[in-house]
């Protein structure tokens, strides 16, 4: 995986990690926009940077992810 699609991809999770525990009252939008986002790019690398069978497993798990936190919602 490319340096730079490697810190995007992080960088949003790292944002959706902030914006959860952070204070904000809208905390929890802000997580599943970051996601959200996070999702977008995994399927715009799909078959480009990232195999079908990465991209699909990036996308299994960050629903896991979102799936969870709709539980705290």
């Amino acid at each position: 995986l490319q340096q730079g699609i490697d810190n995007s991809l992080d960088a949003k999770l790292d944002r959706a990690i902030d914006a959860w525990f952070s204070e904000n009252s809208n905390h929890q939008a802000s997580a599943l926009n970051s996601l959200n986002a996070y999702l977008n790019h995994v399927d715009a690398q799909r078959g480009n940077h990232l195999t079908v069978g990465q991209a699909s497993q990036l996308d299994f798990l960050a629903d896991q992810v979102i799936n969870q936190l709709f539980l705290f919602l």
